[in-house]
């Protein structure tokens, strides 16, 4: 049946940058060292500002605004934006007097200093880290900060920067420096947060026809699509130069390392062409590959988006395992990737979420709140968990959210047990963990795009978009709705392919306190409607505790008027285990709402901007109606099988 859908915007009135209509502020801010409350006193601001000025040559201060703030009209005044808070509360750098009227001009209501302590991670505080002496950290600097300006002042400490800087495209620089030294160092004005520097880690501990991608490999004339990833560039973050007869003529390697099977067994998961056995053909087997040593692939994912088109890569690895306190932490490496996504709105990147399922981290149930910190907290990627080759093998080392500002994570999940794939000496070899379930992931993510390209005259699409259609495409498991454990659900790739063939997404830019309505027209029959709104977020700040930035709802209202709510689940601990009710979202960039048993007819759907201090959002949202039938995934035919 043809699905229609007519689409109505309808927007608030908006006013000039920087004059959006204001949103509900709070006074109280909270780090991840402390709470504190604005102070509404402009003219003791004015006057810490000048005593600052007058032994450093700028000063870092927290700024809350009772709007959105004009950006250029305060760099006239010398107050540069660094990151935001909570509550339009912003960190600045502020380099020369400000008068009083200045400040209140610039719609200034709040203001607070920023301590040394706030800008030190607490897993570098934490004195059961047997850290040594001395530490290797990234300290992220004040924005457009010439590196001969960092190398001068950190000199003045007998500090340098080390020979390498694989982060400083975005003001992230790694010094050594001893542990005792760390509050001297970040009383430095142009510091604005130190991090661990961590050495990432590999995570180790019939696969097609489950998540439907086999189906989208098979011809058209036998109802497939004929895809395998043909123009589309996957990059892979691993531990190995991966030599194997599947893929060695579609690799670009700057990999020096040559560790383990590991990088071999992801890159054929990917994008493995079955040559030897073509029961172990990978999910992309004719897609492009870039090679980079774990996360390199990430420092120098812009450089290789521009150069070699790479549109996704997957991440089998993390920086810190089994280890409850940074398990879930969003820090310098979580807000670097956030930001890589924004700058690069069509690079997707996939990461494994951890094989951590089995600690006990109270006082959580065992296996909750163990997703690895840093680069799976990001907002922006999508993170995958593992399950076994059918819905009843599930996989308790698989690590689970929620992470720890109360977010969703993993979001999707998918086969990561027992997958044969390449391994040495053009061999193949049997290997599990979520390592294995997240390049199934990338590899069905690039049949996506190669998909969007031959509909879309070989546009890539928006990595969002990519992010949204697996994630609304996945076959719900474990309790109703979104969960802890599995996300979503497990990938159906099917699903993702038909709402893309079908056109049932759309996408626009929202702003504070504006509504938008779309309506769309669900068919009689259907056991299930799925709709869900994505935005890529902007990059959080470390030290903050609520990475949500621009906070965005969904509704949608039935044809006999009922508004139906997304579903949201509770993270405080003894509530982990409940099943998502419908309510209101205040920490996650995507909401779904489900209705079971649709009435045929007119929905209307609604995306309201709560909160947006960073102005023009985009966002998409996709619709799904599921059938209640049962649908024959794999064999579909054509498939060769040995005696």
């Amino acid at each position: 049946m043809k699905k229609i859908f007519i689409i109505l915007t309808l927007l608030t009135s908006t006013s000039a940058f920087g004059q959006l209509p204001k949103s509900p502020l709070h006074t109280e801010i909270t780090l991840s060292n402390r709470v504190f409350s604005t102070n509404s006193n402009l003219l003791h601001l004015e006057q810490t500002i000048r005593q600052s000025l007058k032994n450093n040559g700028g000063t870092l201060m927290y700024l809350q605004f009772a709007e959105p703030p004009n950006r250029p009209a305060l760099l006239n005044s010398d107050i540069a934006i660094q990151e935001y808070l909570q509550h339009n509360t912003y960190s600045v750098y502020i380099k020369s007097l400000i008068s009083l009227a200045q400040l209140q001009s610039a719609g200034i209501i709040g203001w607070q200093t920023v301590l040394p302590e706030d800008k030190i991670s607490g897993y570098l505080k934490d004195g059961s880290n047997d850290l040594g002496n001395t530490v290797e950290v990234l300290i992220s600097v004040i924005k457009t900060m010439p590196e001969a300006t960092i190398a001068a002042r950190l000199a003045t400490h007998d500090l340098k920067l080390t020979a390498e800087q694989q982060w400083k495209q975005q003001g992230i620089w790694q010094v050594e420096v001893p542990l005792d030294y760390l509050v001297t160092l970040a009383k430095e004005d142009f510091i604005k947060f130190i991090n661990p520097k961590f050495n990432p880690q590999k995570l180790n501990y019939e696969v097609q026809g489950f998540t439907n991608v086999h189906a989208a490999h098979q011809p058209l004339l036998m109802g497939g699509r004929n895809l395998n990833g043909a123009g589309v560039t996957i990059g892979v973050g691993d531990d190995t130069d991966p030599e194997h007869v599947d893929f060695i003529d579609r690799v670009r390697s700057f990999n020096p390392i040559i560790a383990s099977q590991h990088g071999i067994n992801t890159t054929g998961t990917a994008a493995g062409n079955g040559i030897k056995d073509e029961r172990d053909k990978g999910a992309a087997p004719k897609a492009s590959l870039v090679e980079d040593y774990f996360s390199q692939i990430i420092s120098n994912g812009a450089r290789y988006h521009q150069d070699f088109d790479m549109t996704i890569a997957n991440n089998s690895y993390g920086n810190i395992l089994a280890n409850c306190a940074y398990a879930g932490t969003y820090d310098i490496y979580s807000q670097f990737t956030d930001q890589l996504t924004r700058d690069n709105p069509n690079l997707f990147n996939v990461f494994a979420a951890a094989n951590d399922g089995t600690m006990s981290c109270n006082p959580y149930p065992t296996g909750y709140a163990t997703v690895a910190g840093a680069f799976q907290c990001s907002k922006n990627v999508l993170t995958v968990g593992s399950l076994g080759k059918t819905r009843d093998i599930t996989v308790p080392s698989s690590s689970t959210g929620p992470v720890k500002d109360g977010r969703l994570k993993p979001e999707i999940t998918a086969v990561g047990h027992d997958v044969r794939s390449s391994t040495y000496n053009n061999g193949y070899e049997y290997l599990s963990g979520t390592s294995m379930a997240s390049p199934n992931v990338a590899g069905a993510a690039a049949l996506i795009v190669e998909r969007y390209k031959n509909l879309f005259a070989g546009q890539n699409p928006k990595s969002a978009l990519v992010k949204l259609l697996l994630m609304n495409g996945a076959d719900d498991l474990g309790t109703p709705g979104p969960d802890f454990k599995y996300g979503y659900g497990i990938m159906n790739l099917g699903h993702s392919l038909n709402m893309l063939d079908s056109n049932r997404y759309f996408t626009n830019t929202i702003n504070t306190n504006q509504e938008q309505t779309f309506t769309v027209s669900v068919p009689a029959g259907k056991a299930k409607a799925k709709i869900m709104l994505y935005w890529h977020d902007a990059a959080a700040a470390p030290l903050s505790t609520a990475t949500l930035i621009n906070d965005l709802d969904l509704t949608v209202t039935t044809p006999n008027a009922t508004v139906a709510l997304p579903l949201v689940l509770d993270a405080t601990p003894s509530q982990v285990l409940v099943a998502a009710t419908p309510g209101i979202d205040r920490v996650n960039n995507v909401e779904q709402v489900v209705i079971d048993n649709p009435a045929a007819g007119t929905y209307t759907i609604k995306v309201k901007g709560f909160n947006v201090p960073e102005i023009n959002q985009d966002y998409f949202v996709a619709f799904d109606f599921m059938d209640d039938t049962v649908a024959l995934q794999h064999p579909i035919g054509g498939e060769s099988f040995n005696a």
